[in-house]
């Protein structure tokens, strides 16, 4: 998103603060400058120069505030949350000190699939041998990755025998083209059968992995291995040759932690090359290092030839959940906001109504009271507002966290925790800043405020 400063929303802004503030201002002051005598000395003779219309809307502003801070908070407790459990999935794989290079050959200088795949074959070759590097592989696309996104590394498959093959009816998977280390550069594990190899080429035997989704929702009560299938795509070249599934890997979250793995299906690059691929370098220590030396390493395969991308894998899946993050940020400073400015209006209600009640409060120490009951007293007056703004707010959040239903993952719109959690922080801030005007009452000499009436 482009978060540059707009004119437009730069002057809209100053012109609402404006008028927030004209509007905030002017009110009171016409409410002052014609004043209702017969109210104020009705007022009076209750002991009170407050009305208590003001004294209503005062008190009911500060339940609003407390209500949105309620409900600003119980936001951005549920997407921190649901930020948390994204960041505890497993991918299926390890994305610490690995780096991902894409390129794309062009078609007119590499028109020939050996071609492709000998530039591939090379600089893999090369790369290994940089210092540093663990492991090196490649692949169509990775996780995470925006090619991954743009939805066109799907391919369908059937399987050999099933009445659905005869039928022509096509299961769907994702679909990648790998090198054989591809599996060790990522850190995706092997749960059975084999791995590719250098001899899975374009004459040998035709084969495919699969991973363990596709494992057990197509063979569940099935050995998989040694079965065969065919894929079909816009990637594949010949849907109706069959491949033998050799291995059965885990499964790996391609298109977003909090979305379910889909069958994944994986071919040797040597048997189905693509002009486009992505390296994947595992490297002992931090691996942007290793940026230069890739680019230098392609440069003297082809001198004309770019790299379009270079990302981390943990950079790939901190992009993922960056819409979540960008969220669970705004409600944080909205909520911020919001209990600030209820902490204040409490403070300023409490604090106020203290020094409007001077005089009650010196006949009641005057009368044998304690320090504690006025400062009880104070205190259960903040406390009253909080709990009402906290019960509007509770049913304002369980209807409005129904809009966030689509970006929570591993919490419930209603959490329980989170909805209690918020409701006692509210509490705690807000006995907090009643306890400055309350302790400030119970200071109150009770001749003075006798005398002062």
């Amino acid at each position: 998103m482009d978060l540059s400063l707009d004119v437009r929303i730069l002057a809209f802004t100053t012109a609402i603060t404006l008028l927030t503030g004209l509007s905030f201002g002017l009110v009171p002051a016409l409410q002052i400058s014609k004043p209702n005598l017969n109210e104020m000395l009705k007022d009076a003779g209750r002991g009170s120069t407050e009305g208590g219309r003001r004294r209503l809307v005062r008190n009911a502003l500060v339940v609003v505030e407390v209500a949105i801070s309620l409900v600003l908070l119980v936001g951005a407790g549920l997407l921190m949350r649901s930020f948390i459990s994204l960041q505890k999935v497993d991918p299926g794989f390890d994305p610490k000190n690995a780096l991902t290079v894409s390129i794309s050959l062009p078609q007119r200088k590499y028109p020939e699939r050996d071609r492709q795949a000998a530039f591939y074959s090379r600089l893999i070759e090369r790369v290994s041998a940089l210092p540093g590097v663990k492991a090196v592989g490649a692949a169509s696309h990775v996780p995470f990755s925006d090619a991954h996104w743009d939805g066109a590394f799907g391919s369908g498959f059937r399987i050999e025998g099933r009445a659905g093959a005869q039928e022509g009816n096509w299961g769907g998977a994702s679909y990648y083209s790998v090198s054989p280390n591809y599996f060790r550069a990522m850190g995706i594990p092997l749960l059975r059968g084999r791995l590719f190899t250098e001899l899975d080429t374009k004459g040998a035997l035709r084969v495919a992995i699969i991973n363990s989704t596709m494992a057990k929702r197509y063979f569940p009560n099935e050995d998989p291995i040694g079965k065969r299938i065919q894929l079909a795509g816009m990637l594949n070249s010949d849907p109706e040759v069959y491949r033998e599934i050799v291995g059965i890997v885990g499964d790996v979250k391609s298109d977003g932690l909090g979305r379910e793995t889909p069958p994944q299906t994986y071919e040797p690059y040597t048997q189905e090359t693509l002009p486009f691929m992505t390296l994947v370098a595992r490297t002992a220590g931090d691996p942007t290092g290793l940026n230069e030396a890739i680019r230098r390493e392609v440069l003297q395969l082809d001198k004309e030839q770019p790299i379009f991308s270079s990302e981390t894998l943990d950079s790939l899946i901190a992009k993922s959940t960056g819409d979540q993050r960008f969220s669970m940020m705004l409600f944080g400073v909205f909520a911020a906001a919001a209990i600030a400015l209820a902490s204040v209006g409490l403070y300023g209600v409490m604090s106020y109504a203290g020094a409007q009640r001077t005089h009650e409060i010196g006949i009641r120490m005057a009368l044998g009271a304690q320090r504690s009951d006025v400062l009880g007293l104070i205190l259960r007056q903040g406390l009253r507002l909080t709990l009402s703004g906290i019960a509007i707010g509770l049913i304002a959040a369980w209807a409005a966290t129904r809009l966030l239903i689509n970006m929570l993952y591993g919490v419930s719109a209603t959490d329980l925790p989170t909805f209690a959690g918020v409701s006692l922080l509210l509490i705690g801030v807000a006995l907090f800043a009643c306890y400055i005007p309350a302790r400030r009452a119970t200071k109150v000499d009770p001749m003075v405020a006798l005398r002062s009436d």
